[in-house]
């Protein structure tokens, strides 16, 4: 059976738990949820049924597919800090996962590798996930499976060139691997955006009004967890009123369709990332885009680094 062994490292706090509230939860179901809306996040569809069917074949569904992979978590259950104020896992905790091929040949975890890659870009897990809490990194460590195997790692890449080229990677690779679904073409291309680094992913079908990926906005800053926090604070306070909103029909709920994560080689050290998702709500267009400028204007503006 084929396994890839990876460790992550939680870089801000991460709010889950199970069943018991006194005891800290890191679930491979979230993590596993995550590369789901993420993977739909990227692609494209040409309606309801054509999303089913291509999600039910990549991570299972409750009907005729079952799932082609498995994760476990090495450790799970971590007691709640009573000293502290943050009620989550801390950051700097390694946890290991591995995933296991369901299938005897032709396994694809290093696919599934690369989706679990581009969620700690561009989200977290658990609760406030889109607000910058429960941001990971993935080292890969060492394969048991193939020790031969070398890992390259360049510390000082581009953080927009990682997210550029892990999906086209990933959407190049499906494309291969799962002929028979047909997978439209996806193009992620630098955009200049004025004053911020700037990806926009470009499709070749936006038949199916949905929550996919628009633009992922990347600051040019680094800020300390403190001070990110209280910039995401700032902006949430700046636009709650009707003319920045995303919803402005407060009778029914609506989760934000902006994503605020970040990215750190050190947990002290954090770039802000804001992704920009498409607002299914069409009569919000002109409040959704004076939300978004001053919500990134709050969060990704230049000021003093490493505050």
């Amino acid at each position: 059976m084929d396994y890839k062994r990876l460790k992550i490292k939680t870089i801000t706090p991460m709010l889950s738990h199970g069943l018991n509230d006194d005891e800290l939860e890191f679930r491979v179901t979230e993590l596993k949820a995550a590369m789901r809306f993420w993977w739909r996040a990227i692609n494209t569809f040409e309606n309801l049924e054509d999303m089913k069917k291509k999600e039910g074949i990549l991570f299972g569904d409750s009907k005729n597919n079952s799932s082609p992979f498995r994760m476990r978590a090495k450790e799970k259950v971590y007691p709640k800090n009573r000293k502290t104020k943050v009620k989550g896992i801390h950051i700097n905790k390694d946890i290991e996962i591995t995933l296991y091929s369901n299938k005897l040949y032709d396994s694809n975890l290093e696919f599934y590798v690369k989706l679990i890659k581009l969620v700690s870009f561009l989200g977290g897990l658990g609760r406030r996930s889109r607000r910058s809490y429960g941001v990971f990194a993935v080292d890969e460590g060492n394969n048991v499976a193939n020790e031969n195997k070398k890992l390259i790692q360049n510390l000082n890449r581009n953080i927009q060139e990682e997210i550029q080229e892990l999906v086209q990677q990933i959407t190049n690779q499906q494309a291969i691997l799962f002929k028979e679904l047909n997978f439209n073409k996806i193009n992620c291309l630098p955009k200049p955006e004025g004053k911020y680094m700037c990806l926009e992913i470009n499709k070749d079908d936006y038949s199916l009004e949905y929550p996919y990926i628009k633009k992922i906005y990347i600051s040019e800053s680094n800020f300390s967890w403190k001070n990110l926090i209280s910039r995401i604070d700032k902006a949430i306070y700046r636009t709650k009123n009707k003319y920045y909103y995303y919803n402005s029909n407060k009778a029914k709920r609506f989760a934000c369709p902006v994503y605020v994560t970040c990215f750190s080689r050190h947990s002290s050290n954090l770039t802000p990332i804001i992704v920009e998702l498409n607002n299914t709500r069409e009569d919000e267009v002109t409040t959704y885009k004076k939300y978004i400028n001053k919500f990134k204007e709050a969060v990704l503006k230049k000021g003093a680094e490493n505050e």
